[in-house]
């Protein structure tokens, strides 16, 4: 297939797919209702938006070694935040439905070969303080082809 550059490249597809991925996450499906997900731009989330979520990506690793396919690992960082005195059990259950969401389809629309949760780690808050933040780190390994980002074939 030829390079067409009107094309998205398949790893922004992929980030797009996360980002509506936990936009989707409410009742009565999950536990939680997320009031904003956006891409990481550097600006905090204001508490009334709060439980929300920052998509932030990572070094991006690439593998030639096969003949005219790429393959790649996108590492995505989620930070999850919260507002409540009860913010420990409400990160609790953040994370429980952020995990099952980004698992239901682990080919993200058919983009990628597979995702990882790897990690998730809750940062301690101040005991007085109401906000809980907390990351989960996911790993999405996906192909391209060698001359085309924005094909999944050679």
């Amino acid at each position: 297939m030829p390079y067409d550059p009107s094309q998205l490249p398949i790893g922004e597809r992929i980030v797009l797919n996360v980002v509506s991925t936990l936009q989707a996450v409410a009742p009565p499906t999950y536990a939680t209702s997320v009031r904003e997900v956006r891409r990481f731009d550097g600006n905090a989330f204001h508490t009334h938006k709060l439980p929300a979520i920052a998509v932030v990506e990572g070094v991006e690793e690439h593998d030639n070694q096969r003949l005219a396919i790429i393959e790649h690992v996108l590492p995505l960082n989620l930070v999850l935040a919260v507002h409540g005195q009860d913010w420990q059990v409400q990160l609790k259950k953040l994370a429980a439905d952020i995990r099952v969401a980004i698992l239901a389809d682990h080919t993200r629309g058919g983009l990628s070969m597979d995702t990882r949760v790897s990690s998730t780690e809750v940062f301690d808050s101040e005991p007085s303080s109401p906000l809980g933040v907390a990351q989960i780190d996911v790993r999405i390994r996906y192909r391209t082809a060698y001359h085309n980002p924005g094909s999944t074939t050679p």
